[in-house]
């Protein structure tokens, strides 16, 4: 797993772009817009990526950040929102909701008096690929057959 090297002119808080960011949660900062860095900050992330070993620039397998939502935000296919999901289900966005970019997330827990929140967290490429290789072999098991058919 390689760890996410922020572009240089990403946000101050989250180190996401300003194009793909729109409103994100962050421990340190709360619910924030896309600020800009400081010199400090792009000045340290510029030495960071000219020290980072020729691999981590590139797309990171995971996601080192969960987002918590108001459930009323994310609307699901079925046209329910994500207090139709279970804790452990996960959710595949084709695109962004609620300041959540596209993706696959699972939902981690609820939260709130309603439980009208959900946090979530992203599903990186390699867990993923686990996960549809443990599909494939759960189905395979079922209708496998266990013993060879004989012809009469």
């Amino acid at each position: 797993m390689t760890t996410r090297i922020s572009s240089p002119n990403s946000c101050r808080h989250c180190g996401l772009d300003e194009r793909e960011h729109m409103q994100r949660w962050k421990p340190t900062a709360s619910w924030h817009t896309w600020t800009p860095p400081t010199q400090d900050k792009i000045l340290a992330r510029m030495r960071a990526r000219r020290a980072a070993p020729e691999g981590e620039l590139t797309m990171p397998d995971t996601l080192a950040h969960e987002v918590t939502v108001d459930c009323f935000d994310v609307q699901l296919d079925n046209g329910e929102n994500l207090k139709d999901l279970a804790v452990g289900d996960y959710l595949d966005l084709t695109e962004p909701a609620a300041g959540v970019q596209v993706g696959l997330w699972q939902v981690v827990a609820y939260h709130g008096e309603f439980q009208d929140r959900a946090t979530m967290r992203p599903v990186s490429s390699t867990e993923w690929t686990e996960l549809r290789r443990a599909e494939v072999e759960k189905f395979d098991a079922i209708w496998a057959p266990t013993a060879p058919v004989k012809e009469v």
